[in-house]
Parts: structure tokens; sequence; C-alpha cells
């Protein structure tokens, strides 16, 4: 039993360094959390369909459009794992607050839902396989995202 914990422990704080990394910007030590091509489904948040991508290609995507927030804080709540020897699954909960300082219409834009991954242990540790976004809920300025993105292009 003792081993098992350790393992969901590990499970969990890879989970976390994903949302822990990119609010702060460490790019190289996110990337690191990924298999080289995982399955990636955004679909009930932005309409696309679930696919897979380059590691690299996900992270240049964050790259592009989270510094134009002013900060960002992602939380992670209420995982769950299940393992199946070198594979596990994990469901948690979400709450991402994203700002940009005295924007019209508010300053602030959050975002709700809960996330489910999927790892595989590699000889490096734990990484993400497959990342979905099962969205809820968004509230404030709606218009943040849009405004950060037109941030990043100037």
């Amino acid at each position: 039993m003792q081993e098992n914990f350790s393992e969901i422990t590990k499970i969990i704080d890879t989970v976390n360094s994903i949302f822990f990394t990119a609010d702060r910007r460490n790019w190289e030590s996110c990337l690191s959390l990924f298999i080289d091509e995982p399955e990636i489904d955004y679909s009930s948040f932005s309409g696309n369909p679930s696919a897979k991508m380059k590691a690299s290609e996900l992270i240049n995507t964050w790259k592009n459009f989270l510094p134009g927030f002013d900060s960002t804080l992602h939380y992670i709540t209420n995982h769950k794992v299940i393992m199946n020897g070198n594979n596990a699954s994990c469901y948690s909960y979400l709450t991402a607050l994203h700002v940009i300082k005295n924007a019209e219409g508010g300053e602030s834009w959050t975002l709700y839902g809960t996330y489910y991954h999927e790892l595989v242990k590699t000889e490096s540790g734990w990484k993400i396989s497959k990342m979905q976004l099962n969205f809820i809920h968004h509230e404030g300025n709606m218009n943040l995202p849009k405004l950060a993105a037109e941030r990043m292009k100037a």
C-alpha cells in the first residue's frame, strides 16, 4: 500500500506541475511532463475535436498566449487517481483565474471545470499522455482571452 501511495503522490504532482509551471512560464519544465505526442481535448470549451499533437506544439501555443495575461492562477484540486500498472488516470477540479490589470470591462476572467488526465510511467517518471478539459462555466470579462492574444501579437 505504501508503494501505491507514493506512486499516487507522484501522479498528482505531475498533474499539478503542468499548471504550476505554466503559471510561472517555465516552459521547458512544463514540456518535460508530457509524452512526445499526447492527446489534447479542449472540445468542451473550444468546439475543436480532440487530437494528438506534439507536446512542443501544445507548449508553444501556451507560450504564445498565456503571457498575454498579467497573471494566471490555475487551481487543481480534488484529485482521484486510478492506477493500472504503468498507466494511470487522474480526475481533478479546475478553477483558472486569468488577469489583465485595468482591462476595460473587468480585470479577470475565470474558467471552471474538471480535468481528466491519462499518464504513463516512463524511465523518467510519470508523463501525461492525454489531457481533457471538461468545461463547466466561465465568468468575468469574456473579452480577456482576445485581449491577451492581441497583446501577444503586438
